[in-house]
């Protein structure tokens, strides 16, 4: 993928292109990356200020694109975007040298959700609340009880089709928070004793097994 978007930045340089990386952290991403952490070092003008010596496969790849190069260096309309959850846990650190060269845009669990109106909505107790509003008034009692904001409930916790799927709200949402948020204190946001009571009480989202105050 890094080299088909570099050949393509390359060969039309009025085109941004972006290679795309997901979950940077699940894997060694330096050893991953290799010989190309030396190129995330840009100029003001964007491109790498520096270059490293193409190997046969390179410049082998290279020719094929139509593209002459010894050396690899990174143009200024060709972008590294990458995601991370930096509060993974059993992924592997990324050290300073290798976060320093990466520009930062934090994406809290505040975000709001930008599902569609119609859709972002969850049912609970019969009744029929904004997706926001209901993990918000979660977040908030969690908050309360000092859990960490790497457990709280993000914007797209559940997909879009989940939000409607009052099972996937108690196998997911809610066995989450029994099992993960509030392992050894679950009477702090659930009103039962055990998970299969919450499934009962759930009652295909006509119950209300959260200690929870929703807005109206």
């Amino acid at each position: 993928p890094f080299m088909r978007g570099l050949s393509r930045a390359l060969l039309h340089p009025e085109e941004n292109v972006v290679v795309l990386i997901e979950e940077l952290n699940r894997g060694n991403a330096a050893a991953i990356l290799g010989d190309v952490l030396q190129l995330l070092d840009r100029g003001d003008d964007g491109r790498s200020r520096y270059e490293i010596e193409a190997t046969p496969e390179q410049r082998a790849y290279f020719a094929a694109q139509g593209i002459t190069s010894d050396v690899v260096s990174l143009p200024p309309n060709f972008y590294l975007w990458a995601t991370m959850n930096s509060a993974d846990q059993g992924v592997f650190p990324l050290d300073t040298a290798f976060r320093r060269r990466w520009s930062y845009v934090y994406k809290g669990y505040t975000e709001p959700c930008a599902y569609p109106s119609d859709v972002a909505v969850i049912s609970y107790g019969g009744k029929r609340y904004s997706w926001d509003a209901f993990r918000g008034a979660i977040n908030d009692h969690l908050v309360e009880q000092g859990i960490h904001e790497d457990k709280l409930v993000g914007p797209y916790f559940l997909a879009a089709l989940q939000l409607s799927d009052l099972q996937a709200v108690l196998q997911k949402l809610f066995l989450y928070l029994w099992d993960d948020v509030l392992r050894f204190r679950q009477e702090a946001l659930f009103s039962d004793r055990s998970f299969s009571a919450v499934t009962t009480s759930w009652n295909s989202g006509a119950g209300t097994p959260l200690n929870l105050k929703l807005p109206e």
